[in-house]
């Protein structure tokens, strides 16, 4: 080989390392855009089927009543895979996380990545991400001590905000407040974009369970079981108590907050704080129940999915063919999902049409519970997007 095309040969890998560096040491950092998967794998796999489409069971995601859209790779390059640990969609794109911290936006109707981002050290723990209610621009992530702000076009931090306290759960969003439960008993509302704390509430107990909107009121409840009702304001709208805590998030509408407790009952409260009424169970309960319409669905272990009233608590079916939480409503029927299987379920009468195996899929989220687009994410830290068919 000439002399000059050696020199070549052996400047060229080390001038490559050396441009490798400032990426590697961004990571560190917060808020730097992470490595593109695009740039790592071929181009056709950021938001077509590929190589992957055989790893999709259509025939199972037909009798679900949805079709293969795209296949998303958030977090994928080089042959990794990245744990994804939260995923919201919306309307025009799909928020993801993985447990390293970085989050990824991707494009609701290809699936193409817009940006990724790393926003703390790996060991940092999160709580929510959603999109800002005040402004859909700006998309808000969560962690125990600090609230990051995300420009939705570019993913530059715009916001990065302390707690007064350490939260525990993903905030309840009321105009500027983002209300959060915390370990130390606490309900606390923080005011997005000024980053000082408007209120705060104590109950006895760390509270670990998502908190939930009730019109402008919110509704929280801790793990020493209490049960208090606040409005926007904090004020005490009404109090209540249960006898142990929760493995589950409650539900609500404007009036209502339903509880699913590891005290072996269901429980429903008015916003006063008042007893609607009370299911009681032979088990714990720890599959997370669902509020549609005028029906509450829970899965009782051993019983089935069971649907109740949502006015007084009375059974309307048990389904012992069933069971997790139902996640929607497709061509008139229920989808229930247990975590390895999924079912279609007539809403009338509980019986079951189709049980389908999905054992590659950790996670499925709509975009909407009537007939909306299904999000699954599978072990490889793949997002496929799933419409109607």
């Amino acid at each position: 080989m000439p002399q000059s095309r050696r020199l070549v040969a052996l400047l060229v890998p080390a001038l490559l390392v050396a441009a490798g560096l400032p990426a590697a040491c961004a990571r560190q950092g917060a808020a730097k855009p992470a490595a593109s998967a695009s740039d790592k794998a071929p181009a056709k796999t950021a938001n077509k089927p590929g190589a992957y489409a055989p790893n999709v069971d259509h025939d199972a995601w037909a009798k679900l009543g949805y079709r293969l859209d795209w296949q998303g790779f958030p977090f994928f390059a080089g042959g990794n895979t990245a744990r994804v640990t939260r995923l919201v969609p919306f309307d025009d794109m799909v928020l993801v996380q993985e447990s390293s911290s970085a989050v990824a936006l991707l494009e609701a109707n290809t699936g193409a990545k817009r940006w990724a981002v790393d926003l703390a050290n790996p060991i940092t723990k999160f709580t929510g991400i959603t999109r800002d209610p005040q402004d859909s621009t700006r998309i808000l992530v969560s962690s125990e001590s600090e609230l990051f702000g995300l420009a939705a076009q570019s993913g530059n931090l715009v916001i990065r905000e302390k707690y007064d306290k350490v939260v525990n759960t993903a905030p309840v969003m009321i105009g500027h407040l983002a209300i959060y439960g915390c370990s130390t008993g606490e309900v606390q509302a923080h005011v997005v974009g000024r980053g000082v704390k408007a209120w705060g509430f104590d109950l006895q107990g760390s509270i670990d369970a998502d908190p939930v909107r009730m019109g402008e009121s919110v509704g929280a409840v801790s793990q020493a079981g209490e049960v208090v009702f606040l409005t926007d304001k904090g004020a005490v709208l009404g109090r209540n108590k249960i006898f142990q805590g929760l493995a589950t998030d409650p539900v609500a509408n404007d009036t209502t907050m339903y509880v699913a407790g590891l005290d072996q009952s269901v429980w429903a409260f008015d916003f006063t704080g008042a007893l609607a009424w009370r299911y009681r169970t032979s088990v714990p309960l720890k599959d997370q129940p669902t509020l549609h319409g005028d029906v509450l669905y829970v899965n009782v272990p051993g019983q089935g999915l069971t649907a109740l009233n949502a006015t007084d608590g009375h059974v309307r079916w048990i389904s012992k063919a069933a069971a997790g939480t139902v996640i929607a409503v497709r061509n008139k029927q229920l989808i229930a999902w247990d975590g390895t299987s999924a079912y279609t379920i007539d809403p009338d009468r509980g019986d079951v049409y189709d049980k389908v195996e999905l054992p590659n899929i950790q996670s499925i989220k709509l975009d909407a519970f009537d007939n909306g687009n299904a999000y699954a994410v599978d072990g490889r830290g793949v997002v496929s997007k799933f419409v109607p068919r």
